[in-house]
């Protein structure tokens, strides 16, 4: 395309001279980023870079002036931010050249994903990859001409210097550049036109895609074949949903190879508990360090629901640490969950987490210390770099001791006490920086994630801590008028929620309305969709707008439709419409749920594996469901009975007290009996009084 010869240019560009303002000395001064609700901002409060945040005060600005704008993209756990920042941010003559030149703005990736968005994708088409940070050069009306991710600070400066001359003395070039730009970005969003009365693809079309997904998994190491390794939840949920609905038994066993490996792996801080974002290997040995909220919420759920599948110690060890490191390590108090944990600590990627020989040595009782180093693959020169080991496991514990000829009991107990004391020297360390802000969907996908550990395991603990946390957000985080913040941090609550915000707060609701049978919690998932439905809708198509009518107006107005690390927000609500269609008889909230599939079902069909949760909600409108209805004083134990089983094919409602407006409850309750009802296409089965009993009914 057009647009690629600044990419060819940049290869061998050098650097060019040009006048720049007066040099002044910036080091105890702060810019315009000092109030941010941001931590990743408030990290740049300080640079000479003359930063603005987002918003109509920089747009302006850079209008008036008729400046180049530079939009510089990331957030608070990644690592080469911090880098760029140290190499060139925070440099004086970084800051001259910015600030005489350009109207820089920082944005936090996670609390304006609508920003990132559209200059992400402008990467995507000018480099065919993107990540972060993300550095975008536009024209003054904020239409990007140039973007890439990390430069080296010599580049970012011949980099700065090309655009201002070019601005100066050939403007023009520029607006044609962005004029491209704009095109590939609208033509990203075409969708096809929605046909009336089409088919929802056929079986065989769905299993080649499950064939395809199986072909690019990892045999040995589990995962997608390659590295990076990310963990993919909505994969691999997909998987079992097959191996439920379809009885595919080589996608459970993808799926346990990926968990098992997973969990064994660097990926996992088996001192600690919880995952890190992702593996820079093939075998999910060396972490990128970071811990994110979202990830570790979406695993709790993935892991609980392999565990209702084959319950076994190795899973409900992670489930427990990881839920009890959400709630006593990654939540405030009140019950909101923060986002992050950083990559660094001390200025060194993964300084927290790793271990010298040395260090082991001193602290591993002597007897246990080789084969804690044999376990744990330790070794003297370490394995990974600097003399550093990271823990990485081959095997679980009753496995190894079995191949070593150890006592099984014995093994754990020691290895379980080596930890606990690693992990009381490890609190002593310098702890990763922590991004303290709260964003709303990833504080439902953590509450989700508790949840179904919950289910799961039976604790009620984890129950506690989801209403706890839920309560919070609805007090907090819902305005007056009904809508969502996106952000909560240090008591205040600032920009509008986006879609992903009102998709899995939903389902958290309905989540725990499943949990309680607590009416209220259904009711404010009805009224969030009745919100979404008038705010983010597009007359044109059955999908949702990322952004309200009451949102910003940016260059675009994106739609998300590809599932990602996190599930895209509209495969969210098409959930979210098919279950509560289902739960208030809404019959024009199921088609419609189907209808956004199909918009895109070319899409999905052609490549799954990017929209797994779609394929998901593929498999409840054509393999069905199961509405389970249960009345009577003993609802909620029969109900967390049933739960125990991996039932992706149920829909729970329930009343312990007869007071409920759901029509498939009414008439049903008997103060002297418990009795539950399995229904399926609004005609029920004759009830049954035993837990046992109704699974055999939803079997059949």
């Amino acid at each position: 395309m057009h647009f690629f010869y600044l990419h060819i240019f940049l290869l061998s560009m050098t650097m060019l001279t040009m006048s720049c303002s007066t040099k002044e000395k910036h080091s105890n001064s702060m810019n315009k980023l000092a109030e941010s609700s941001s931590p990743y901002l408030l990290q740049h409060a300080h640079n000479p870079v003359h930063w603005y945040p987002w918003g109509p005060e920089a747009l302006k600005e850079a209008a008036d002036s008729n400046k180049l704008i530079v939009v510089s993209i990331g957030y608070s756990a990644c690592h080469w931010c911090h880098v760029m920042e140290r190499e060139s941010f925070e440099k004086e003559e970084v800051g001259d050249l910015m600030n005489a030149h350009y109207v820089s703005i920082k944005v936090d990736r996670e609390e304006r994903p609508d920003v990132d968005d559209v200059y992400m994708n402008a990467s995507l088409l000018i480099n065919g990859s993107g990540g972060w940070p993300l550095n975008a050069i536009c024209l003054p009306d904020g239409r990007p001409i140039f973007a890439g991710t990390y430069f080296p600070k010599e580049k970012w400066m011949q980099l700065l210097l090309y655009f201002a001359k070019t601005w100066r003395e050939e403007p023009e070039k520029l607006k044609e550049q962005a004029d491209y730009l704009l095109q590939g970005l609208n033509k990203m969003e075409d969708l096809p036109v929605l046909q009336d009365d089409s088919p929802l693809a056929d079986q065989e079309v769905y299993l080649k895609q499950v064939r395809i997904l199986d072909q690019g998994t990892d045999k040995a190491w589990g995962g997608r074949q390659g590295s990076p390794k990310f963990p993919m939840p909505a994969i691999w949920e997909w998987m079992l949903m097959d191996y439920f609905y379809l009885s595919n038994a080589t996608s459970l066993k993808n799926t346990e190879i990926t968990l098992d490996k997973m969990a064994l792996g660097g990926i996992y801080d088996h001192v600690g508990g919880a995952f890190a974002r992702y593996s820079v290997d093939s075998i999910w040995k060396v972490p990128h360090f970071e811990k994110m909220l979202y990830d570790n919420g979406q695993l709790l759920s993935l892991y609980a629901k392999a565990y209702k599948i084959q319950p076994n110690e190795n899973y409900e060890r992670i489930l427990r640490q990881t839920a009890d490191f959400l709630i006593e390590h990654n939540a405030h108090p009140d019950g909101y969950f923060y986002s992050a944990f950083d990559a660094d600590s001390e200025g060194e990627e993964g300084k927290y987490y790793v271990w010298t020989s040395d260090e082991l040595r001193n602290l591993v009782d002597p007897p246990f210390f080789e084969t804690f180093c044999d376990y744990y693959t330790v070794t003297l020169r370490g394995n990974w770099e600097h003399g550093n080991n990271i823990l990485f496991a081959e095997y679980f514990p009753d496995q190894y001791a079995e191949k070593k000829n150890l006592d099984a009991g014995k093994f754990k107990k020691q290895l379980r006490q080596t930890l606990e004391k690693m992990d009381g020297i490890r609190s002593r360390r310098e702890k990763p920086g922590l991004d303290d802000k709260s964003l709303t969907s990833w504080n439902a996908l953590a509450i989700i994630g508790l949840l179904d550990t919950y289910e799961a395991l039976g604790e009620e603990r984890y129950l506690d801590f989801a209403g706890k946390s839920l309560t919070f957000l609805m007090d907090n985080i819902q305005k007056e008028d009904g809508s969502l913040h996106r952000n909560y941090h240090k008591g205040k609550a600032s920009i509008h929620g986006f879609l992903d915000d009102y998709a899995f707060l939903i389902t958290a609701l309905i989540k725990m309305y499943e949990n309680s049978f607590d009416q209220q919690w259904l009711d404010e998932a009805r009224k969030l969709m009745e919100y979404c439905l008038a705010e983010f809708e597009d007359t044109n198509s059955p999908l949702l707008y990322y952004t309200s009518d009451d949102s910003e107006e940016l260059i675009l107005r994106k739609k998300e439709t590809s599932d990602n690390v996190i599930p895209a927000s509209n495969s969210q609500m098409a959930k979210n419409l098919f279950l509560l269609g289902h739960l208030y008889y809404q019959e024009e909230w199921i088609e419609r749920s189907k209808n956004m599939f199909l918009q895109l079902q070319d899409k999905i069909m052609g490549n799954a594996e990017f929209y797994a949760n779609w394929v998901q909600l593929y498999l409840w409108h054509t393999q069905g469901i199961k509405e389970v209805a249960i009345a009577g004083p003993e609802a909620l134990e029969k109900k967390r009975l049933l739960a125990q089983s991996y039932l992706p094919n149920c829909i729970f409602m329930g009343s312990t007290d007869g007071k409920t407006t759901l029509d498939l409850l009414k008439g049903k309750f008997d103060q002297g009996h418990t009795r539950i009802f399995v229904c399926e296409n609004k005609s029920c089965k004759y009830p049954v009084e035993d837990s046992s009993a109704a699974m055999k009914l939803i079997e059949e």
